[in-house]
C-alpha cells in the first residue's frame, strides 16, 4: 500500500510540475502576444505617419514644379515682350 501511495504521490508531483510548466508557457505566450499587439499598433501608427509625410512631400514637389513652371513662363513672357518692343522700334524707325 505504501508503494502505491508513494507512486501516486510521485505521479501527482510530476503532474503538478507539468501543469506549472504549462502555466509558465501559457503566460509567456500571452506576454509575447501582447508584445506583438503593441508592435503591430506602433507599426500601424508609423505607416499612417509615413503616408502623411509622403503626402506632404508630394504636395511640396507639386508646388515646386508649379513655381518652376510659373518662373519659366514669366521669363518667356518677359523675353517675348522685350523682343516685341525691339521689333516695334526697328519697324517704326525707317
Amino acid at each position: 500500500m505504501d508503494v502505491k501511495c508513494n507512486d501516486l504521490t510521485d505521479q501527482h508531483n510530476h503532474l503538478q510540475v507539468l501543469v506549472s510548466e504549462m502555466d509558465d508557457g501559457r503566460n509567456q505566450n500571452e506576454q509575447s502576444l501582447l508584445q506583438i499587439q503593441v508592435l503591430q499598433e506602433e507599426m500601424h501608427i508609423c505607416k499612417i505617419n509615413m503616408d502623411k509625410s509622403q503626402h506632404e512631400l508630394d504636395k511640396c514637389r507639386v508646388n515646386e514644379t508649379v513655381r518652376l513652371c510659373d518662373s519659366m513662363l514669366d521669363s518667356t513672357a518677359r523675353r517675348s515682350s522685350s523682343f516685341g518692343k525691339k521689333r516695334d522700334q526697328y519697324v517704326a524707325d525707317p
